[in-house]
């Protein structure tokens, strides 16, 4: 029924639902007063009537609202259920997958990684709409279609085939209550009485006689709340509409840590299989010294793998991850062409298959194994198929693999699209990856004090008292520059002119029409519309909102003294946005708004930027010539955990609004490997990852700056004593 309520921010849909629920209170004491009181209070015992009236109608409304109220949040929490329990379903159905033969094996999971991608891209639009998705139909009867169509050879695909049925119709059920909850909602008949019984609770209070201001507040407080518990009725009415809505979270989840591992394994092998396809039919044939041993030589055609990596690092190069060719020896599987490296830095030819490892077994059999193995001593996501000759006899295995465990982070949205662009390379050039969750700088520092994650991020540097408080070491990684972003039709980026103050005053609420005198001053050639300013803010703990709240705190008195510097203040005006691309969205669907990113987000979403006055009064544009001169004159070497705040720097061309982002870590880990696996990656970003950043519009952390860093990592040791991590 109030469907409309769903395309506004809930703030601000709470508000108005109170403010109305209040107004109309008051207009309804006032008019009573004004006609009625009279009539109605003729009589001394009136106004006992009345109350006793009230309070009678309130148990029973305040029960009907109550029991509304308690079936909404069970029905939001049971749609909620559902959808987790359907992504379970679907990850479990997943990996029963992986027990199949190729290549249905790699048919079914495609066709599964392609549904998910499908709910989480196509279906949650739509159902956040209402309208209830039917693409994702005909992906699951060509599933169950293909699925039906496999004919399992052996006892244990049976075992496996049974269970991933038990998992498909799992999965059916829970889809279709998923869909039967998109139009669910409390019937329009209870709305009516709702909105009836609400109009005579309101009534009843117009009637009382009393004074006037208590009248007022009495009533105000009653409407206020009986607004705000039935705005709450509507907001959940829905689970999967408006901001507080069921979210495809779990879908997320589901594909990000089980199905996308074993895409790239796939692609791989795919790459791998293919390449030597194009070789020639495999053969052994002769003997070579590989790595100590004497190994039967493995041709392609007439292309021997022994001791030749032009394959392995090819298929490598294009998908990351590492590759390999095994020989059969007897009983055992020589690796003769590998990128896979041992603790020396070496190539591991002349090593063997685990023995006791869980793809042996499969490869006797001549069949695939794909899943975790443990390879040298770490753990991989694997794929492994048997190389058989023309007589159909097990000669060898291909091998692909990724490490498992990726490094695990969270925190500050500002520095994501170039860790996320650093974890593309490493995985590509190591076989190791970034498991990054941007969830903001305060999450982030909450993490790793917590000790969930290996290192935390944030824009925001702890002081030395915090980091010393909590055994953590702090570095800086990137500097980047935040930048106001606007929507103002026929303004394109560059075209707007802001200051400082002029800013504050925007985000405080006091100038509040873009054809405002003190914006019409500083773009004096611009024709700025007559439209509403809509300041958008983030909604969650962020060191973005503490580097710009920060500058306008150096630039604004009237903002230090009243709204202050933090990774989260009391906005006095705006609504709320989750992340830089939070932001970046809403500014993008929101006419007249102005928000605050990181510089790579405005890039990326084409937003359009405004140019700034900075500290020496010159109008300066985002780019890395600003940035970098407002970074130039930092002192970084005296302030502790390297805490330096770049805004508001000094300098013709400097942006006034930089910001460094920094990483947290435990000097003294409860995993010392993964810590040390942790600044690996950092140090090859320090080594191999300035050109990355610039095309992403950071500034790299100059020379000198990672030379003191790199002594910091002296701090982070293991349980001997001795630092999990030294640069060559």
């Amino acid at each position: 029924m109030f469907y409309w309520i769903y395309d506004y921010p809930t703030l601000n849909i709470g508000a108005l639902f109170a403010f109305v629920f209040v107004a109309v209170t008051w207009l309804a004491i006032f008019f009573f007063r004004r006609f009625f009181r009279s009539w109605i209070h003729g009589e001394r015992r009136a106004n006992d009537m009345v109350g006793f009236a009230l309070s009678s109608f309130s148990v029973l409304y305040g029960l009907l609202v109550g029991l509304l109220a308690v079936a909404a949040y069970q029905n939001f929490s049971t749609v909620d259920d559902i959808v987790t329990k359907e992504a379970s379903s679907l990850g479990a159905l997943y990996g029963d997958l992986g027990g199949y033969p190729q290549p249905i094996r790699g048919r079914l999971q495609g066709e599964l990684r392609d549904y998910t991608r499908n709910v989480i891209d196509v279906s949650w639009p739509a159902q956040r709409q209402g309208i209830v998705p039917s693409e994702g139909t005909h992906r699951v009867t060509q599933f169950v279609d293909d699925i039906l169509r496999f004919k399992p050879t052996d006892k244990s695909t049976e075992i496996v085939h049974a269970e991933a049925f038990r998992q498909l119709n799992n999965l059916v059920e829970f889809r279709r209550a998923r869909l039967a909850n998109v139009t669910t909602g409390i019937p329009a008949v209870f709305w009516w009485v709702v909105g009836i019984g609400a109009f005579i609770s309101i009534l009843l209070v117009a009637m009382l006689d009393m004074e006037i201001h208590v009248h007022l507040i009495l009533g105000s407080a009653l409407s206020l709340f009986l607004g705000l518990v039935i705005f709450l009725i509507a907001a959940m009415d829905n689970p999967f509409r408006g901001e507080v809505s069921v979210g495809p979270d779990a879908f997320q989840l589901v594909y990000e840590t089980v199905m996308k591992p074993t895409e790239i394994v796939d692609k791989s092998m795919a790459a791998l299989i293919a390449t030597t396809g194009k070789l020639g039919s495999p053969k052994l044939e002769g003997t070579d010294p590989v790595g100590g041993k004497s190994a039967p030589g493995l041709y392609f055609g007439a292309t021997k793998m022994n001791n030749s990596f032009d394959v392995v690092d090819e298929v490598v190069k294009e998908n990351g991850g590492t590759a390999t060719f095994f020989v059969r020896a007897g009983d055992e599987y020589i690796r003769v062409a590998t990128n896979l490296k041992k603790d020396d830095g070496s190539r591991a030819i002349g090593t063997i298959l685990d023995p006791n490892g869980p793809a042996i077994d499969a490869i006797t059999k001549g069949e695939a194994y794909y899943g975790e193995a443990t390879i040298l001593g770490k753990p991989y996501v694997t794929g492994y198929e048997p190389i058989k000759d023309g007589s159909d006899n097990v000669i060898g295995i291909y091998y692909v693999g990724y490490r498992a465990g990726d490094i695990t982070g969270a925190g500050a949205t500002f520095p994501y699209p170039i860790y996320a662009k650093w974890s593309d390379a490493y995985r590509k050039d190591t076989g190791n990856g970034l498991n990054y969750q941007a969830i903001g700088s305060s999450g982030g520092v909450k993490q790793i004090e917590a000790k969930t994650i290996t290192f935390g991020a944030t824009d925001k540097p702890l002081d030395h008292k915090e980091l010393n408080a909590n055994g953590l070491i702090q570095f800086p990684m990137v500097i980047g520059g935040i930048v106001p972003v606007v929507n103002l039709e026929g303004v394109a980026p560059g075209e707007l002119v802001l200051d400082g103050p002029t800013l504050a005053k925007v985000f405080m609420g006091e100038i509040t029409k873009w054809d405002d005198p003190a914006i019409k001053k500083l773009n004096e050639k611009a024709k700025l519309p007559s439209t509403a300013i809509a300041v958008v803010h983030r909604s969650d703990g962020s060191g973005t909102t503490f580097n710009f709240t920060n500058y306008l705190a150096k630039v604004s008195p009237d903002w230090k003294s009243k709204v202050g510097s933090d990774t989260t203040v009391e906005w006095p005006t705006g609504v709320g946005a989750k992340g830089n691309e939070g932001v970046a969205n809403k500014v993008t669907q929101t006419t007249g708004s102005i928000g605050y990113v990181e510089y790579a987000y405005a890039k990326q979403k084409k937003l359009t930027y405004a140019d700034m006055v900075n500290k020496d009064g010159k109008i300066v544009a985002p780019d890395m010539k600003s940035f970098q001169a407002a970074a130039v004159n930092a002192d970084w070497k005296s302030v502790p955990g390297f805490a330096v705040i770049l805004t508001d720097q000094p300098g013709a061309d400097s942006w006034p609004i930089d910001a460094d982002t920094f990483i947290l870590m435990h000097e003294n880990p409860t995993d010392a490997a993964a810590s040390g696996d942790a600044l690996k990656f950092f140090g090859w970003a320090y080594k191999h990852g300035d050109k990355m950043a610039e095309e992403l519009d950071y500034i790299p952390m100059p020379d000198n700056v990672v030379e003191l860093v790199h002594a910091e990592w002296k701090k982070i040791k293991d349980s001997s004593g001795e630092p999990v991590f030294a640069m060559n």
